[in-house]
């Protein structure tokens, strides 16, 4: 991603895909690890099962996250582990603490068993769908309120993996699946 579009990185679709399964992650932080993963983008990796609680896997390399504030994982949460440099989709936090090493990355909404689908393949990783331009928000709930212009002209749809999308007459516009998270 360039640097002229670090804007437009909330609202980016970034599709992980094996065969006929893909699972969908909607971004919705704008920090320094955020634009470095989607820099890197397309790439292939693999995931493994890890501890009972994560997918994860390894990136071709350690991402700049210097700025990019710590968090608390719940399922569904895309993560970037700094200590060892892979990314993890929870689907069990339960337990699981704020972390300054831990860095959210965005949120997506698949099955434990979707995510077994991904493990121990050659898992392609690609941008499926650009950002909401303009966007500068760095927490989820205020999406809502920045795509208020647009609701006068446009339809909510879920798609089968139950994330929610704005659907205008110009534009495609995605709300994260995390716009209900405290």
């Amino acid at each position: 991603m360039s640097a002229e579009n670090t804007n437009q990185v909330v609202g980016v679709v970034v599709r992980f895909t094996v065969g006929a399964t893909a699972v969908d992650v909607t971004i919705d932080q704008n920090n320094p690890a955020v634009r470095d993963f989607l820099s890197m983008l397309p790439l292939t990796l693999k995931l493994e099962e890890f501890n009972g609680r994560e997918k994860i896997g390894y990136l071709p390399r350690k991402l700049e996250y210097r700025g990019s504030p710590g968090s608390k994982p719940v399922d569904g949460d895309l993560i970037y582990f700094v200590p060892w440099g892979n990314i993890g989709f929870y689907y069990n936090a339960a337990g699981i603490g704020h972390s300054d090493q831990t860095i959210h990355l965005g949120t997506y909404k698949a099955s434990p068993a979707q995510l077994k689908k991904l493990e121990s393949h050659a898992v392609t990783v690609e941008i499926a769908r650009q950002g909401i331009s303009g966007v500068r928000a760095s927490k989820p709930e205020r999406l809502p309120g920045m795509l208020q212009a647009h609701r006068g002209v446009a339809r909510h749809q879920n798609d089968e993996q139950g994330t929610r999308h704005l659907i205008s007459d110009d534009a495609q516009l995605t709300l994260a699946a995390a716009t209900s998270r405290k």
